[in-house]
């Protein structure tokens, strides 16, 4: 469960209060069982539910995109838990850990992808390209593992991060075939505009380790924070084959 608080002038949350009855007064039906508070909070949900569900504004204009794709929220569930077979937690970009129940709920109305890991790490599989910017694969690639902006303590799901090269991407060396690609996810991470502003104009500095996917900051004062990175959820890798 979470909060959601807005700290608004009062005649707006007034608005706000009159529009959620008068949509809870339409939901009302014989033999209903929700409390008043209840009622606001479902069609509160709906209401937003629907206009994101169909990538619209307030207005009916479609949402802009991002990373070619609709706004959408990025939910990574173990296959054992999306098939049944087991009850390990998912995760909501940008929240933690979800029952698997929830999960399964989430998954039934989604879009599905499927996301490989490497069977002695738990890393996603390796992708990259030459271009400056990732493809569609690689950059679902990358949102999918960082699942949050990578700045410590940030929250800012993936989804509404820019895509950083962690190097500066060199145009000169791009299309030498004797030089690595350096669109790959061990040089791009994701990063909010604020924080990907922070580290462009060198007030804090980052590396990563493609060994352990671990992401070292450092601050201006020389302090360094680290992030490990986000384990896909569910059961650790076996080395076994799927069945």
């Amino acid at each position: 469960m979470a909060y959601l608080v807005a700290y608004i002038r009062a005649d707006h949350a007034h608005t706000i209060r009159t529009y959620l009855d008068a949509l809870a007064d339409s939901a009302t039906a014989p033999g209903e069982t929700r409390t008043r508070d209840q009622l606001r909070a479902d069609v509160l949900t709906d209401t937003f539910t629907h206009l994101l569900t169909h990538g619209l504004d307030l207005t009916g204009k479609p949402l802009p995109r991002r990373h070619g794709q609709h706004p959408h929220i990025q939910v990574t569930i173990p296959a054992g838990t999306l098939l049944g077979l087991g009850e390990h937690p998912a995760h909501l970009a940008g929240y933690g850990p979800i029952p698997a129940d929830l999960a399964r709920t989430i998954a039934a109305d989604g879009t599905w992808r499927a996301l490989f890991t490497d069977p002695d790490t738990g890393e996603y599989h390796h992708l990259a390209t030459r271009a400056y910017r990732p493809g569609a694969d690689l950059t679902r690639h990358i949102i999918a593992r960082d699942t949050t902006c990578t700045f410590p303590g940030c929250r800012q799901p993936a989804t509404r991060t820019d895509l950083d090269h962690i190097d500066p991407h060199d145009p000169t060396t791009a299309n030498n075939p004797d030089t690595d690609p350096q669109t790959c996810q061990d040089n791009l991470h994701s990063l909010c505009r604020r924080h990907h502003n922070l580290k462009t104009t060198g007030t804090w500095t980052v590396t990563r380790d493609p060994g352990t996917g671990t992401i070292t900051w450092t601050s201006p004062t020389g302090h360094t924070y680290t992030r490990h990175p986000t384990r896909p959820p569910g059961p650790p890798p076996t080395g076994d084959p799927p069945y």
